[in-house]
């Protein structure tokens, strides 16, 4: 009785350092992963001031997950501006 549970005890013991890989680099699971990846672009250029956004948020549509600093356009647009009334004086000059 004893030999036998000296050789089970043995045999468990070799099965165990067998089973147990010394190599820890090596994958035990390969496979290919799917994701639909989606891209989301700013309707305005600028420096991105703010992104409340972690890989794998769930958003909703129209929902705003950032910021964008829009002062040059803004200036840009106050420049147009001035820029057309100078013409539109110039043009009832002519008349």
């Amino acid at each position: 009785m004893k030999i036998k549970t000296i050789v089970l005890l043995t045999f468990t013991g070799f099965f165990l350092m067998v089973s147990c890989s010394i190599d820890n680099d090596k994958s035990d699971a390969y496979g290919n992963f799917e994701a639909t990846e989606i891209i989301v672009s700013a309707q305005a250029a600028g420096e991105l001031l703010r992104l409340d956004l972690e890989e794998g948020d769930r958003i909703e549509k129209d929902e705003v997950v950032g910021l964008i600093d829009t002062t040059d356009l803004w200036l840009k647009k106050k420049l147009l501006v001035s820029q057309k009334r100078s013409v539109a004086s110039q043009l009832t000059s002519i008349d």
